[in-house]
């Protein structure tokens, strides 16, 4: 048999499977905690903020 033996999902790989899911379905915003850490992404504006640190930034949508 080909392939990768023992392939987990990644934390990362389910983070961005939930943000592709939240924006295919039209949401505006997305908020997630990772690790105690608060985030909100919008979608519209494509940023994230970090409630816990009270930071924004600019994110954007790439193929995988």
């Amino acid at each position: 048999t080909g392939g990768r033996k023992n392939k987990g999902t990644t934390d990362e790989e389910v983070e961005t499977a939930l943000f592709e899911a939240a924006y295919q379905s039209g949401v505006a915003e997305f908020d997630l905690v990772i690790d105690s850490w608060e985030y909100s992404i919008n979608f519209t504006e494509m940023t994230q903020y970090s409630h816990t640190t009270g930071t924004e930034r600019k994110v954007e949508r790439v193929s995988v």
